[in-house]
């Protein structure tokens, strides 16, 4: 657990991390004070992964971690949010580091339409579970929207089109997939669109044209990443 230095106070009106100091081991990472206005949590990295310390700011004195685990872990919050939709959240509390999760649900009725398990405590605002539901959502449908442009564009085009509409699908998607670090950049295309491309009688003969255009840039046979991404996406 992360403690005090000695000799020093914790300044609510200054909170910084210097107030404090690692558990052998560990690696501080931040301090604030959480939205209760009473506690300041320090986090630090230990070997066993993310950690929470809690302080009593008007004592000046740590919670201990079996404190905090009996009156925390297992709240639950149940939020009706309408006549279709409720919230539901329950925090997990790990009594080895004291980290602290939320176990987040949306339920439609019976069914649970959003699962998310995220940090109880995270550094910056996070908007309320139903909130990035709806924003889920959006994001879903506006997917779809633009996946069912891409394929329509595509089915309208001729062959030269068709082949540029790939080769500029495969160029975004190989660049980012790259910088991340993704293992065969080539697989560009979801499989949904892949499913939905493929119906095209001429998708093959587009593909590899595209990819043979490409394989000087990339360093990797045409023939090698049709290959790949036949095998892929059949599977």
């Amino acid at each position: 657990m992360a403690k005090v230095k000695n000799n020093t106070d914790i300044n609510t009106d200054n909170l910084q991390l210097d107030f404090f100091e690692a558990e052998e081991g560990g690696i501080l990472l931040e301090a604030f004070i959480i939205d209760d206005g009473r506690h300041a949590i320090v986090k630090e990295v230990l070997p066993e992964g993310m950690a929470y310390t809690f302080f009593d700011l008007a004592s000046q004195s740590l919670v201990e971690r079996a404190d905090r685990y009996a009156k925390e872990h297992g709240q639950l919050s149940i939020e009706k949010i309408d006549d279709t939709y409720k919230s539901i959240s329950e925090v997990t509390v790990d009594t080895n580091t004291g980290f602290e999760k939320v176990d987040e649900k949306i339920l439609k009725g019976d069914e649970t339409v959003y699962h998310n398990v995220r940090e109880r405590y995270p550094s910056s605002h996070i908007e309320p579970a139903f909130t990035r539901y709806l924003a889920y959502q959006q994001q879903k449908s506006d997917k779809e929207i633009q996946t069912s442009d891409l394929v329509e564009k595509y089915f309208g085009s001729d062959f030269p089109g068709k082949v540029d509409i790939l080769r500029g699908m495969f160029r975004n998607e190989w660049r980012s997939r790259c910088e991340l670090g993704f293992d065969h950049p080539e697989f560009f295309l979801t499989k949904n669109i892949y499913a939905k491309l493929s119906k095209d009688s001429h998708f093959e003969d587009a593909l590899m044209s595209m990819l043979k255009l490409e394989e000087e840039i990339v360093d990797i046979a045409a023939v090698d990443l049709y290959n790949n991404i036949q095998e892929e996406y059949r599977s």
